[in-house]
């Protein structure tokens, strides 16, 4: 059922990677639509829809991932994680470029993240490695860490080690720890 249930996220994301690929393939249209929801930006519609694709592909991925890993934060999908990540994501199962899947490591470190509120280093620290310091996994990481941390409280150490381990501006971790806390605007009248 796990299994099932990543490799659907897997298809989800392809889909919206399908969608971004009509974006590209309608381009004129896609330009016009972007052009007139962003009046006000100063860069040309190609750099404009360039990184509205990139986004959009991005955010699929993370949405589908994160929103999943939420839901198997158990100790039962834990463990079902962690053998369908040793069975399906070794270095054996690169594609014809070298690259290693992580759909199932992916989930499982934010799956873990959930469930013991504390940064797993020695994960993440293999996980980098198997992957590498730039490859899209790292870049998921980052952003569910960063997010994580608007609703949850990592220790100094924690957040310094992200800071040296990942490239993550310390600034930007604290950052989010404040805004999450900031009183609204109804809240301050209370």
């Amino acid at each position: 059922c796990i299994e099932r249930m990543v490799r659907a996220s897997g298809r989800y994301t392809s889909l919206n990677h399908a969608i971004a690929t009509v974006l590209v393939y309608d381009r004129e249209r896609s330009m016009a639509e972007i052009a007139r929801a962003n009046p006000n930006d100063k860069r040309s519609i190609a750099e404009q829809i360039n990184k509205f694709e990139r986004i959009y592909a991005f955010w699929s991925v993370y949405l589908s991932q994160a929103g999943l890993a939420r839901y198997l934060s158990q100790q039962h999908s834990i463990r079902a994680l962690e053998i369908l990540a040793d069975r399906h994501e070794s270095p054996e199962s690169a594609d014809e470029d070298g690259l290693i899947p992580f759909n199932f490591t992916s989930v499982l470190l934010i799956a873990r993240l959930y469930q013991t509120g504390t940064i797993d280093k020695r994960e993440i620290e293999q996980s980098l490695e198997k992957y590498g310091p730039s490859s899209a996994f790292a870049s998921l990481i980052k952003v569910a860490i960063h997010l994580y941390s608007h609703f949850m409280p990592l220790s100094i150490q924690e957040k310094q080690w992200l800071s040296s381990k990942l490239g993550m501006p310390l600034r930007r971790i604290e950052m989010a720890r404040r805004r999450s806390q900031a009183p609204t605007a109804e809240g301050a009248d209370d």
